[in-house]
């Protein structure tokens, strides 16, 4: 009877003698040496990140509504009402609703949902809104 072949001992050092084995997919190339192109590979190009504006507490956001003055304000309000009611009401023509976050300080207010504002920014003007607004020191609304 033939005597099996006996296996050869596990190799713990990589191809270049280091003793220490490299892990799949690591740093070198196909049998533990460096590729020419990782060796001359160019650093990644810098990633140039917008400027971004900090975020206001004091702001109407998209969506809101922005009246002229405060009776416009107090139509608009009336008009959701008799429409919930069931009746047809024009909106008044001072009222527009915001298409973009507006940052605003807050001159007066006349309960929850009426504040007296001023836009701030390139076309600063003064109006009303429903829009809550916390108070810039102490974040009540």
């Amino acid at each position: 009877m033939a005597a099996l072949p006996t296996r050869a001992p596990a190799q713990t050092a990589d191809d270049t003698g280091s003793g220490t084995q490299q892990p799949m997919g690591g740093s070198r190339g196909h049998h533990g040496h460096r590729n020419k192109q990782q060796d001359t590979a160019a650093p990644a190009p810098a990633i140039t990140l917008p400027k971004l504006q900090p975020d206001p507490r004091q702001r109407l956001d998209i969506g809101a509504l922005f009246c002229d003055t405060e009776a416009e304000l107090r139509q608009h309000q009336a008009a959701i009402m008799a429409r919930m009611a069931g009746h047809e009401t024009p909106e008044p023509a001072g009222c527009k609703i915001v298409q973009q976050m507006q940052a605003v300080s807050v001159l007066d207010r006349h309960g929850p949902a009426r504040t007296q504002v001023r836009l701030r920014g390139q076309a600063e003007q003064v109006g009303w809104t429903d829009a809550l607004i916390p108070d810039e020191q102490t974040g009540a609304r």
